[in-house]
């Protein structure tokens, strides 16, 4: 009697002892059909982890790192996991099972989200997570300017780690409230980033904190789909040693029948200025590769409005063109885009993400605003 007593204590103990961690996310740094990265948030180091396929347990030691009072920042990466497979995973000692899916090996039907601009206004950022949550999408692409950690002008009324803390936990709990993880990707946008006086040095350390690795990225989903994640000068320059990345990365990527790219900066913007540098530097250097290889889709972001070009390729409407869509307005206040633009196909006023689904024959993408609702609507071949 004694014993149960005892152990019946020591699992109560065990169970009051475990803090729950403030919030838990999933990214990919490397293969999405073999590994996962899990990254969470707590008030006490924990670099316990178990991970459960069928019914058997893995123990796993992740990293635990300080980086304010009372607050740890843990990652657990893992390799080795099968393609397609579903799996349950524990943190931080709690009762709570998280699950996550990898990501299949052959094509049957994939769907995930892209949109960019994220948390400027928490109401409207929490709205849009839940209406993306609602999709049940496999993934999810943010384009830049996730937390709007720095501004160009004034201060924050949060510290910038606070503003993080707030972008992750809002979305653990609009979206992750089951334990089902959907993996985040993200691009760099220039909310992200301080230049210093010293312009060679640029701030960016909470970005790669919780997006590990280079600013600009490939991933690869099988033979069926490629995404580029592309920095539009706030690290690294768009041209030089970028650009020849993209060349190559394009290249062996030329037989993927889904080719597409994410990144901040709008070379086909619908309220800022068409000639701006940076748009022409990503007209100059990137689009002429995307022509080339024949990406299909260009998410871009930045202007914080609505908006889906014609087809362009060498400057002009081309049936062999590319499709430019955007323009960040997850969770920003929505702007008037310009009218008068050649190149714009549909625009507005509005905020919306986009959901993207893929099959075998073809490619379909649908504009969701803050209610759910598609009003907008592109079907295209592979």
């Amino acid at each position: 009697m004694r014993k149960w007593f005892f152990l019946t204590f020591w699992l109560l103990a065990s169970y009051l002892r475990a803090i729950p961690p403030d919030f838990v996310y999933m990214t990919w740094e490397d293969d999405p059909m073999t590994t996962a990265t899990i990254m969470w948030g707590a008030k006490e180091p924990c670099k316990e982890a178990v991970l459960y396929k069928n019914e058997k347990g893995e123990p796993l030691v992740a990293d635990s790192q300080f980086l304010s009072e009372g607050f740890f920042l843990h990652a657990l990466t893992i390799k080795g996991l099968q393609p397609g497979t579903a799996y349950r995973l524990q943190v931080a000692g709690e009762p709570t099972y998280y699950t996550f899916k990898t990501m299949p090996k052959k094509l049957a039907e994939v769907q995930f989200v892209v949109g960019g601009d994220a948390y400027k206004h928490l109401d409207i950022y929490r709205e849009m997570s839940l209406q993306i949550k609602n999709q049940d999408p496999q993934f999810v692409v943010i384009g830049g300017d996730l937390a709007y950690t720095f501004k160009n002008s004034g201060t924050n009324k949060e510290g910038k780690l606070e503003r993080w803390k707030t972008f992750f936990t809002t979305w653990y709990q609009a979206t992750a409230n089951d334990g089902a993880l959907i993996p985040l990707i993200a691009a760099l946008g220039n909310h992200d980033v301080k230049k210093t006086k010293d312009k060679d040095v640029i701030k960016a350390e909470h970005f790669y904190l919780f997006f590990r690795g280079n600013s600009y990225k490939k991933l690869d989903f099988g033979d069926y789909l490629t995404l580029l994640i592309l920095d539009s000068g706030h690290h690294c320059s768009i041209q030089g040693a970028q650009t020849t990345w993209l060349k190559n990365a394009l290249s062996s990527s030329e037989k993927t029948p889904y080719k597409f790219a994410i990144y901040h900066v709008a070379a086909y913007p619908s309220v800022y200025s068409f000639g701006g540098a940076t748009p022409s530097k990503i007209r100059s250097e990137w689009v002429p590769l995307f022509e080339k290889y024949r990406v299909q889709l260009a998410f871009e972001h930045h202007n914080h409005a609505y908006k889906r070009t014609k087809m362009i390729k060498n400057g002009k409407v081309s049936s062999e063109g590319v499709i430019y869509l955007g323009d960040g307005s997850w969770g920003v206040s929505a702007r008037s885009p310009n009218k008068n633009l050649w190149y714009i196909e549909k625009s507005a006023e509005k905020n919306a993400v986009f959901l993207i689904t893929l099959d075998q024959d073809k490619g379909r993408v649908r504009a969701l605003d803050s209610k759910g609702e598609v009003f907008d609507d592109l079907t295209f071949s592979r």
